[in-house]
């Protein structure tokens, strides 16, 4: 007779560093009084130092700069002794961890530094990154890229090894395959760096490049964004955000697509909407309406009291031209189109669209130029709907029908 032998090490860290991201986070935000940590800002941000806590929530809130700052807060700003001296913060957390394999995990989280990592393959439960300044490659077990990294995707990242499992602390920024040429010339002068300037080094390196391609993004996009972004938070009370999920559904901000899935009801985001899920101890929210980006930093975190971990951007474009589809798998295809698709559909008909000079499709029909311009759209979907799976471009020309009989 024979047993299954269950390793509990790797949940044990896996959970460990999710108490620890948490606690740390909290921690580094309650700091942000301290004289030292305001300094430390200025030197991150390349500017004045900042005269308040306030005033650097602010900068943080306008500028979407959780997810860069504060895990260079935690584990860079005084990684480097007698360069700069160690800041309260950091001898706060030392205190408040005393498990084991919170001790360890946080041990290795100061011994990390960000890099540049390459998606090399989704399998499952895992993903495969390549380091790109030495092609070095570590599998990940993480819900955030398991749900949505595609492979050839380019992220700044931090990767913790502990205990021979590797584990993505955070994803600093996310671009296109486009991108690994410029940024594997930054990767590879790296160790020449200060331990303090790699993240802002990097940072400014993923700027530059994703600024270069966004003008060729830009041009095919038409009413239809061919750019996804997706903000992920850590959540440590579930209970909470449904709560709130469901306060906002009932308020009419939310409509419900299932159990733990909403699209958002903003008719500025145009029929590109944006879709929330609540999955795996972590909260999604994405988006493919131009300038929707900026319109969930501002209006998601005071809804959910979160703040974002991390903000990922995928092109799209293998959904619209069949040559490059070879470079995603089938089901991760049809995923990315199906999602796309419920974006564009929700609430169409009565959502004032940008593309219509503000007017509802349902409006827009009544004239002969408005239902070229509504047909033509809903064409450009039905090319999607061909890879999202049958009956996805039967509900879009029962749209049109109900449209038109209109």
């Amino acid at each position: 007779m024979s047993a299954n032998v269950v390793r509990l090490q790797p949940h044990l860290l896996r959970a460990a560093h999710l108490r620890v991201l948490v606690a740390a986070v909290d921690q580094a935000q309650m700091a942000f009084d301290d004289a030292e940590v305001l300094i430390a800002a200025g030197r991150f941000f390349g500017r004045a130092t900042f005269a308040s806590a306030d005033a650097l929530q602010v900068w943080l809130d306008e500028h979407d700069a959780h997810a860069q700052f504060l895990p260079w807060l935690l584990w860079d700003a005084d990684a480097e002794p007698g360069v700069q001296p160690e800041h309260d913060l950091a001898k706060r957390l030392r205190r408040q961890f005393r498990s084991g394999p919170e001790k360890t995990v946080l041990k290795a989280l100061r011994a990390t530094r960000p890099d540049v990592y390459a998606v090399f393959a989704v399998d499952g439960k895992t993903t495969t990154l390549e380091r790109l300044r030495d092609r070095a490659q570590v599998v990940v077990h993480e819900p955030v890229l398991r749900s949505m990294a595609a492979v050839g995707e380019v992220f700044v990242a931090r990767v913790v090894e502990v205990g021979g499992l590797h584990l993505l602390d955070a994803v600093h920024a996310s671009l296109p395959a486009v991108c690994r040429p410029a940024m594997l010339r930054v990767a590879k002068r790296l160790e020449l760096l200060p331990n303090e300037r790699r993240l802002p080094t990097l940072l400014s390196a993923a700027s530059r490049s994703l600024s270069r391609v966004r003008p060729v993004a830009e041009r095919f996009a038409g009413p239809a964004g061919r750019m996804r972004w997706t903000m992920v938070f850590a959540v440590d009370d579930t209970v909470r955000v449904q709560e709130a999920l469901r306060r906002s559904t009932l308020d009419g901000q939310l409509a419900r697509l299932s159990p733990n899935r909403f699209a958002v009801l903003d008719p500025t985001l145009g029929p590109i909407g944006a879709t929330l899920r609540l999955a795996g101890g972590r909260f999604f929210a994405a988006t493919s309406a131009p300038g929707g980006l900026t319109r969930l930093r501002t209006g998601l975190p005071p809804l959910i009291g979160l703040q974002p971990q991390a903000t990922l951007v995928r092109d799209l474009e293998p959904l619209f031209d069949a040559r490059r589809r070879s470079e995603w798998s089938s089901s991760e295809l049809q995923s990315v189109a199906r999602e796309w698709m419920g974006e564009c559909l929700t609430a169409f008909q009565d959502t004032a669209q940008p593309w219509l000079d503000g007017a509802t499709p349902r409006e827009a029909v009544r004239t002969a130029d408005g239902r070229i311009r509504v047909k033509a759209w809903l064409s450009h979907v039905e090319v999607v709907g061909e890879v999202a799976g049958p009956g996805y471009n039967t509900a879009v020309q029962r749209l049109w029908r109900e449209l038109a009989d209109a």
